[in-house]
């Protein structure tokens, strides 16, 4: 339902953090309700120290972006509308964000943690 929402949000106005959130919020009023979960665990879960980190490193990309990043960039990046300029736009993409960011790549290791998780938390940290 979240990929739906997702997807007919920006039909009607609604922005992307905004289902989102929707989506937390319902799954976590499930998880209470069906006694999944305790409150405490759930706030534990938001990682709230890996949430300042992203807020910090937005307005960290916003400041270089607003002060020559963007420009700089798009005078080296890929540009156009045609198949093969979006795809070159898109692998230039991936790359420099396995490059500078790899928490994908992170991500899709943390099946291999399972064994060093502590009880009653999703994340091995």
């Amino acid at each position: 339902m979240i990929l739906l929402g997702f997807a007919l949000g920006p039909v009607f106005g609604i922005e992307p953090v905004a289902v989102a959130v929707a989506g937390a919020v319902v799954m976590a009023v499930r998880a209470l309700l069906l006694r999944q979960a305790k409150p405490p665990a759930l706030i534990l879960e938001t990682h709230p120290m890996f949430l300042l980190f992203v807020a910090a490193l937005g307005v960290v990309v916003d400041a270089a972006t607003s002060h020559g990043l963007q420009d700089a960039l798009g005078g080296v990046l890929p540009d156009g509308t045609t198949l093969l300029g979006l795809l070159a736009l898109a692998a230039t993409g991936a790359v420099l964000a396995n490059l500078i960011n790899n928490l994908p790549a992170t991500w899709s290791c943390s099946p291999r943690w399972a064994g060093i998780r502590r009880p009653g938390r999703c994340w091995p940290c």
